[in-house]
C-alpha cells in the first residue's frame, strides 16, 4: 500500500497525531501520538492560543498538565469558581455538598420537584440544599444514615466517581475488574469499572483505585470534564 501520511501538530489542549490514509483503498488508521503543550499563561492568558485563565495558582505545564484544561472548562461553564477570585486551590478537598453542587450546575441547576430536603444536617439556607434535594430526588446522592447527608464531609474517589456514575444514568460496563482494591461487593464496584473503563477516572499505577482516598478540587473537575466536556 502506499499511504498518504497528514501530521496534526498538538496544540496546547490537545495531543498531536499522526494520521496514515491509504491512497487506493482509502482506508485510515492514527498512528503515534505527541503530547499536547501545555498553555503558556502571560497575565492570565495563554500566549499561544489565547485561553483565559483568571486562577494564578494553576501550573500549566509539567506535573500539573492533566487539570489545567478541566479548571479552565469548568470556571467558563459556571460549575465551579475558584476559593478566590484570583485562586482554585486544586490541591484542596472537595466536600460531598460542593461536588453535588457542581453537577447539579453542570445539569444546568434544575429546579428540584419539592422543597422538602430529605437530610435533617442541611439547612435551608445552605448554599447546597437544592443541589442535595435534586440529587436524592434523582438518585443520584444518597445520605450517610441517620438522615444525614454529611454535606462537609470531604467527598472520597469511590463517592465521587457513583455520583457522576449516576448523574450519567448508570452506563453499563464490560466487567474485567483490573484494581486489586475493589470487590463485586464495593457499593461504587460498577461506577469505579465504568470510570476505568472510560477513562474519567484512573487508578495509581500501582493497580490499585484508592477508593477511599480524599478527592481534589482539581481531581473532581478532571474527572468531571472527561465525563461530562463534549
Amino acid at each position: 500500500h502506499d499511504f498518504k501520511i497528514t501530521v496534526t501538530k498538538p496544540t496546547c489542549s490537545e495531543n498531536g497525531y499522526t494520521t496514515y490514509e491509504c491512497t487506493g483503498c482509502k482506508e485510515k488508521f492514527v498512528g503515534s501520538e505527541t503530547f499536547k503543550l501545555g498553555h503558556d499563561f502571560v497575565n492570565g492568558k495563554c500566549s499561544v492560543c489565547g485561553a483565559v485563565n483568571p486562577f494564578k495558582d494553576l501550573d500549566a505545564k509539567g506535573a500539573h498538565i492533566y487539570y489545567v484544561d478541566s479548571i479552565l472548562w469548568a470556571s467558563s461553564n459556571g460549575i465551579t469558581a475558584g476559593t478566590s477570585a484570583t485562586e482554585f486551590s486544586p490541591d484542596e478537598t472537595c466536600t460531598r455538598g460542593q461536588v453535588v453542587t457542581f453537577l447539579w450546575r453542570a445539569a444546568g441547576a434544575p429546579a428540584p420537584k419539592t422543597n422538602a430536603c430529605p437530610f435533617n444536617d442541611v439547612s435551608p439556607k445552605s448554599y447546597a440544599y437544592r443541589a442535595i434535594t435534586w440529587a436524592a430526588e434523582n438518585g443520584i446522592a444518597a445520605g450517610t444514615g441517620e438522615g444525614r447527608f454529611s454535606p462537609g464531609n470531604t467527598v472520597t474517589r469511590a463517592e465521587f466517581v457513583t455520583f457522576l456514575w449516576r448523574f450519567e444514568e448508570e452506563p453499563v460496563f464490560g466487567g474485567v475488574n483490573p484494581f486489586k482494591d475493589l470487590a463485586s461487593s464495593d457499593y461504587y464496584y460498577k461506577a469505579v469499572l465504568w470510570a476505568a473503563e472510560n477513562g474519567v477516572a484512573y487508578g495509581n499505577g500501582d493497580g490499585t483505585f484508592a477508593p477511599g482516598a480524599q478527592c481534589s478540587r482539581a481531581q473532581v473537575v478532571t474527572f468531571l470534564s472527561r465525563a461530562l466536556a463534549k
